[in-house]
């Protein structure tokens, strides 16, 4: 799915209604239907009724929209109350027909101005839900009274928060925030996801992100730039083929994972063992001899084979290298000089794609020429400050522009660069940005990386397009961790749920 501009969203929804031929009105019913629609997905105490902000722009048009929809429910919803900031005859025209229409229904109805925060407050305390339609995507800077008491007052009652397009106080081109800002639960965005929503910044306000779908055609979003995508589950089900009745596992990729050292065997398994539940035909782990055994009483389905670099030489790598497809490094490897050497030896001799992770991508720091010179394709996996050891820069500076770091490390270095974290980032060296839809707060476990690095390896093994790999590999990798939430909750979950929950996470993805 396509990232727009708030600009470039305005003129989507321009020429849908003057060259679809789809009235304003119509658009804004669709919002309004689809914000209720994404708050009946919400686990919020519903007989505690519903509080709706509403502004003056068609913002606040899809929540009176959507209010009309609340009222007439009947779905358990108890008392709802619409909260004006101006008054109606300053709404626009749109917003104004269905104000009429809601005005005919004789909803509680409150002005706020700044004298009323105590009274507004008040009825928010035992609220089970709070809608917000304050400000929408053509507003910047500081939100002016009396919507900044509104914003404040919302965020001060500490109740389950929809917010409608952007959190209001949020720029939808940047995500930076306003000093109030709205803190919302859940956003549900009209018609395309707004590139401010998807920044670091943007993240603890915006809350899980819903698109609601109005019908712009297609015709129109395809003449969008290309290559900055938000990656879901249609795009994901694009890149998944069938698999042939008669196929067998020569037909699925032979993965080669060099992994593991003293003390860190279970990344090594991790990584394995996620490989193997992501669809590759045979997996060898070549692990430093002094934990191999360990590693080979806990591998089944994985081929462990006793690897000493120190003693053999990285060379030694070169008959597995023969028989693989695809090759994965870095899981629990160790920051050694045999790491490096063994990183530096397969960047030159292998010209089979890899996925580096980890302590691979460690001893690169520096050193980061190896990457633009490898012999293959080549797939990186850094966490925020793995990528500030590449790039010389801090983490915090990493954060602050996620796309730009990524972006120009992958032109600089010619490889795909996966920026892990929430809302991670995947780019390549043409310049093309994928966000990715998946993750929770849950996956920010130890291991779980190593579970990334498997399934992109697994899927390189497949022949996937390096890119293809990265992107759906984070998309399967974060939907197996939102899945295993849903059963054990986020803040119980460890990185082998991620891997037993991969079956369902492949199987949902096949389902029509």
């Amino acid at each position: 799915m396509k990232i727009v501009t708030a600009e470039q969203m305005r003129e989507l929804d321009r020429r849908t209604i003057e060259e679809g031929h789809v009235p304003g009105l119509e658009l804004m019913e669709r919002a309004g239907v689809g914000v209720f629609n994404v708050a009946q997905t919400m686990t919020v105490a519903r007989e505690h009724g519903v509080a709706l902000f509403v502004g003056k722009g068609n913002n606040g048009g899809d929540a009176v929209v959507a209010a009309e929809h609340f009222f007439k429910a009947g779905r358990g919803w108890g008392p709802m109350t619409v909260v004006l900031t101006s008054n109606p005859n300053e709404f626009s025209a749109d917003a104004l027909y269905y104000w009429k229409k809601l005005a005919q229904l004789r909803p509680r109805i409150i002005h706020l101005d700044p004298r009323q925060k105590e009274l507004v407050a008040e009825m928010l305390a035992g609220c089970g839900l709070i809608v917000d339609g304050l400000l929408g995507t053509g507003s910047s800077g500081e939100p002016r009274s009396p919507i900044r008491e509104a914003i404040e007052v919302i965020n001060a009652a500490k109740r389950p928060t929809l917010a409608i397009d952007i959190p209001s106080g949020l720029d939808a081109n940047t995500g930076q925030c306003a000093s109030v800002c709205v803190r919302a639960d859940v956003t549900a965005t009209i018609g395309l996801p707004k590139s401010g929503l998807l920044q670091q910044s943007a993240i603890d306000n915006v809350g899980r992100l819903a698109i609601v779908d109005i019908g712009i055609p297609g015709k129109f979003t395809a003449t969008l730039p290309p290559g900055r995508d938000y990656f879901m589950l249609d795009d994901a089900r694009t890149l998944l083929p069938v698999r042939r009745p008669s196929a067998h596992k020569g037909d699925f990729g032979h993965l080669l994972m060099v992994a593991g050292s003293e003390g860190y065997s279970g990344a090594a398994v991790l990584c394995s063992q996620a490989a193997m539940r992501s669809g590759v035909g045979l997996v060898t782990l070549a692990a430093p001899r002094a934990v191999w055994p360990v590693i080979a009483s806990q591998c089944r389905e994985v081929m462990p084979k006793p690897f000493d670099s120190a003693e053999a030489g990285p060379e030694a790598l070169a008959p597995l290298l023969e028989k693989c497809d695809a090759l994965a490094i870095g899981p629990g490897l160790g920051q050694s000089e045999a790491t490096e050497a063994v990183v530096t030896w397969l960047l030159q001799h292998c010209d089979k794609p890899m996925v580096i992770d980890a302590d691979a991508l460690n001893v690169l720091a520096n050193k980061t020429h190896q990457l633009r010179d490898a012999r293959g394709p080549v797939i990186i996996t850094p966490h925020p400050g793995e990528m500030g050891r590449l790039t010389g820069t801090s983490t915090q500076e990493v954060q602050s522009d996620r796309w730009g770091c990524a972006k120009r490390f992958a032109a600089e270095t010619k490889v795909v660069v996966v920026l892990k974290g929430a809302r991670t980032v995947v780019t390549n060296p043409a310049g093309d940005i994928t966000v990715n839809s998946t993750g929770n707060p849950g996956m920010a476990s130890g291991g779980v990386g190593d579970v990334l690095t498997g399934v992109m390896g697994a899927l390189l093994a497949q022949k996937f397009p390096p890119f293809d790999a990265a992107r759906l590999g984070v998309w399967l990798h974060g939907f197996a961790g939102d899945i295993a939430t849903l059963e054990i909750g986020e803040e119980a979950l460890i990185a082998s749920d991620v891997i037993a929950h991969l079956g369902a996470a492949f199987r949902r993805l096949r389902q029509l």
